[in-house]
């Protein structure tokens, strides 16, 4: 990939005129540019998928642009990080409720646990579709997990725009984020709060910034802060995963310092809905126990964290979850905007399994501030040893051999389906 060059192309500088940024405007961005060209792939960097800077963009950029830098000593140091988690961090955290969209119930897991036993006792007797009652069932209260004294990972799974904040307030102590939004960052408001919490900013489409995520990651735990982690890199958007697969980096900075991660876990039964009251699409969450991941090797740790998150959030979809296949059917064959027709005359088109997919993975999408797609759209982990089908099948669709046309066809067919149901990498 060729090294980015600092400099705005013209395309970029057109659509900045266009829309009436001064040359003063215009010089400040392009100085930026210069002075961050190691950490930077493009000026898209900054501002993603909109392209035009907001007028938060520039405050952002003169007064919260350091972070950028991949330099650890020079964005991370313990007088700061002591201050945020006296004065600022703490004050978001209580604020945090604030700024979401869905309100946050903290679960008890040993009720989770009950409702589950429960479900399944009642679905062995052919008792289906009956909502368990857990008024006559014992069990304990859960009474929470016991912090170490040292700096923890609190390793959050990735769903939906509000899990950062809720992992905020889930989170018991002040944390610094590691925060790979970078136009999210720089493009709206929310980086301002990601500013007062405190953040390692990686820009995942550099080089640079992205071999400087563990020695940053490593420093903030050894100046005694707590680190808020998503190890999936990427919102989840798969239809078939309930966690992605996690990106290693996690698990190397828990074994290089000691400290354990503690698993934060959110649910909510549909992001792209916005109900209101908030009350009745909340946001459930579970704290489980601190894993000390230096007694696994990479490969079972990483696994086993991945069971941890996937098995609260399987236990909350069970308990909380409501929209079917059915119910999404029946909502965007009513959505009239789509198409440019009455709503009347919308009911009598049926829609395939695959439009509802993409609809769906539209609404997902508009959900999220400072969405920069090309990280979105390819960001999320693969491990090089999970051969997919489409991966081999992707090379036989171009033969040119007459003989092994049927080949050929079976495999572009294979290669479009897979492509076409792989939302994870299309939105």
């Amino acid at each position: 990939m060729e090294k980015f060059g600092g400099k705005l192309t013209s395309e970029e500088l057109k659509r900045l005129q266009d829309a009436l940024f001064t040359e003063k405007q215009i010089r400040a961005i392009e100085t930026f540019l210069e002075e961050n060209k190691n950490v930077l792939s493009g000026f898209q960097d900054l501002v993603g998928d909109d392209l035009i800077p907001t007028k938060q963009f520039f405050f952002n950029m003169k007064y919260l642009g350091g972070l950028l830098n991949e330099n650890p000593e020079k964005t991370l140091n313990k007088l700061g990080i002591k201050l945020r988690s006296m004065t600022t961090a703490r004050l978001v955290r209580l604020l945090a409720q604030n700024f979401m969209t869905s309100k946050q119930v903290f679960e008890d897991r040993n009720e989770l646990m009950a409702f589950a036993k429960l479900k399944t006792n009642l679905e062995q007797q052919g008792i289906i579709g009956v909502t368990p009652d857990l008024s006559k069932e014992e069990y304990d209260k859960d009474l929470g997990i016991k912090l170490p004294k040292e700096p923890v990972i609190w390793a959050m799974n990735h769903h939906f725009k509000d899990d950062a904040l809720a992992s905020v307030r889930a989170a018991q102590r002040p944390v610094t984020l590691m925060f790979g939004s970078v136009p999210l960052y720089f493009n709206t408001t929310d980086g301002l709060l990601t500013f007062l919490i405190g953040a390692v900013l990686i820009n995942r489409k550099a080089q640079a910034s992205r071999n400087a995520t563990l020695p940053k990651a490593t420093r903030a735990l050894n100046l005694g802060s707590d680190l808020l982690w998503c190890p999936e890199g990427v919102h989840c958007k798969s239809a078939n995963q309930l966690v992605l697969e996690l990106y290693k980096g996690l698990y190397i900075a828990a074994n290089e310092t000691g400290a354990k991660a503690i698993p934060i876990v959110h649910y909510i039964f549909d992001p792209t809905q916005k109900i209101l009251p908030h009350e009745l699409n909340p946001i459930h969450t579970v704290v489980d126990e601190p894993i000390d991941l230096t007694k696994f090797s990479e490969k079972a740790g990483l696994e086993y964290l991945r069971e941890v998150l996937a098995t609260w959030y399987y236990l909350m979809m069970e308990k909380y979850g409501k929209t079917t296949k059915e119910n999404l059917k029946l909502y965007y064959e009513k959505r009239a905007e789509f198409y440019g027709v009455s709503e009347d005359s919308l009911r009598d088109i049926p829609l395939t399994t695959q439009e509802i997919g993409n609809l769906y993975g539209l609404d997902y999408q508009s959900t999220v501030s400072g969405y920069d797609s090309t990280v979105e759209a390819a960001g999320d982990y693969r491990s090089k040893s999970i051969v997919r089908p489409e991966d081999v099948f992707d090379n036989i669709q171009n033969l040119k051999n007459p003989n092994q046309i049927q080949d050929v066809l079976y495999a572009a067919q294979l290669v479009r389906t897979r492509k076409e149901e792989d939302y994870q990498r299309k939105f």
